[in-house]
């Protein structure tokens, strides 16, 4: 049984998929009404709901190209991806910093704030390494 592709690895192959057939000179009327459908076909259901109450689609209706519905289609699926990945970033963000601390706490590693001792005794480190040399 194949396993979904999740939103952003199905933007990804049809992005690579649509730079192949431009770079071998197959214009975009020829395909867009197969690819529309191949397109919508692979899309998840919820996504699919979103995408029928867009405004672009209602607007749009029948009245437009195919060329035109997989344009309106890509740039949703664009959109889609950018949230998924704000949102991963967001949340791989908020993870990180969790695990940067426990390991903090983990090693008993403090914040230790500079005294005027340790300012002078690195003064005086380097005034010697700086006679040595």
């Amino acid at each position: 049984m194949k396993s979904k592709l999740s939103i952003m690895q199905l933007y990804d192959k049809l992005e690579s998929h649509l730079r192949l057939l431009e770079s071998v000179g197959v214009t975009t009327d020829k395909y867009a009404a197969m690819f529309f459908l191949l397109v919508e076909s692979c899309i998840p259901e919820n996504l699919l709901r979103d995408l029928m109450r867009s405004p672009v689609v209602k607007k749009q209706e029948d009245k437009s190209s195919c060329s035109d519905k997989l344009s309106h289609l890509l740039l949703f699926l664009r959109a889609e991806v950018g949230g998924e990945e704000r949102i991963s970033l967001t949340k791989s963000g908020f993870n990180s910093n969790e695990a940067l601390n426990r390991n903090k706490k983990d090693r008993n590693i403090g914040t230790s704030v500079p005294t005027a001792n340790d300012l002078v005794y690195g003064a005086e480190v380097m005034h010697i390494l700086r006679k040595r040399q």
